[in-house]
């Protein structure tokens, strides 16, 4: 088991999560839209962006904090504008 932490920025709450490394990193996408309903936004673990098709243990590690935000690409360019 590869234990982590998933961190939501957008709610500002997390939660630590236990997964086989064998498991596709899709598992955590079911997690989050499961617990905060949340859609359209990126994993990212340090600097780097996880991708949903590998494995877990290809992109976590035992201790990670693994964030998820909201994928800027869903953001209409207007409100970018108005920022």
């Amino acid at each position: 088991m590869v234990r982590f932490t998933l961190r939501n920025t957008a709610r500002s709450s997390s939660m630590r999560v236990d997964l086989d490394p064998r498991d596709d990193v899709s598992e955590i996408s079911d997690i989050v839209l499961e617990c905060w309903g949340s859609e359209g936004f990126l994993m990212t673990n340090g600097y780097r962006i996880i991708g949903e098709g590998n494995r877990i243990g290809m992109e976590i590690s035992e201790g990670d904090v693994v964030d998820i935000i909201p994928d800027p690409r869903g953001i209409p360019t207007g409100f970018i504008n108005r920022l």
